[in-house]
C-alpha cells in the first residue's frame, strides 16, 4: 500500500518538477531581453555623463584622461574625490559598452554564460519583469533545458528518496 502511493506521489511530482522547471526556464530569453533593454538605457545615460565630462575636459584643452589625473593628484580633497568619481564613471561607461556588446552578440545557446559574466545585479534589481512567451528558437532551446533539468533533478531527488521506500530482497 505504501509503494502504491509512493509511485503514486513520485509520478505526480515529477510531472509538477518538469512542468516547473520548463516554465522558468522558458523565461530566461525574456530575462534576457529586458535585462538587455535596461543596459542599453545605462550605457546611453553613461555615454551622456561621460560626453559632458569630455567637453569639460576640451574646454579646458586637456583630454578626459589628462583632466581626471589632475583632478586625482591635486591637494584638494574635493578634487580628488571628483577625480575618482570621474574614474569611476570611466570605467561603468566602459563596462556597460562591453556588457551590451557581448551580450548582444552571443549565440543564444551561451546566453546564460554571458549573462552570469556580465549581469550588474543594482540594474537586475531594477527592472520590472514581464514574463511572457518567448516563441523563438532561444525561447524552445530553454525550455528543452528547462525540461530536462526538471527531469533530472526529479530522478536524482526520487533515485535517493526512493531507495527509502522500495523493498530490498538479500541473497
Amino acid at each position: 500500500m505504501l509503494q502504491k502511493f509512493y509511485l503514486f506521489l513520485k509520478g505526480v511530482i515529477e510531472h509538477l518538477m518538469v512542468v516547473a522547471m520548463t516554465l522558468l526556464f522558458w523565461q530566461f530569453p525574456q530575462l534576457y531581453q529586458q535585462y538587455l533593454d535596461a543596459l542599453t538605457g545605462a550605457h546611453y545615460e553613461a555615454r551622456k555623463a561621460l560626453s559632458l565630462l569630455e567637453e569639460s575636459a576640451r574646454e579646458r584643452g586637456k583630454s578626459l584622461r589628462d583632466y581626471i589625473e589632475k583632478h586625482l593628484k591635486s591637494q584638494d580633497n574635493d578634487f580628488r574625490t571628483s577625480g575618482k568619481n570621474m574614474e569611476k564613471a570611466l570605467q561603468r561607461e566602459s563596462f556597460y559598452r562591453s556588457a551590451l556588446d557581448k551580450l548582444k552578440r552571443a549565440p543564444f545557446y551561451l546566453w546564460w554564460w554571458y549573462f552570469i559574466i556580465y549581469v550588474e545585479f543594482g540594474l537586475l534589481r531594477e527592472i520590472s519583469f514581464q514574463p511572457g512567451i518567448p516563441l523563438s528558437t532561444a525561447g524552445l532551446f530553454y525550455a528543452a533545458f528547462g525540461m530536462l533539468t526538471g527531469m533530472g533533478i526529479s530522478y536524482l531527488v526520487f533515485g535517493i528518496w526512493g531507495s527509502f521506500f522500495t523493498k530490498k530482497t538479500r541473497i
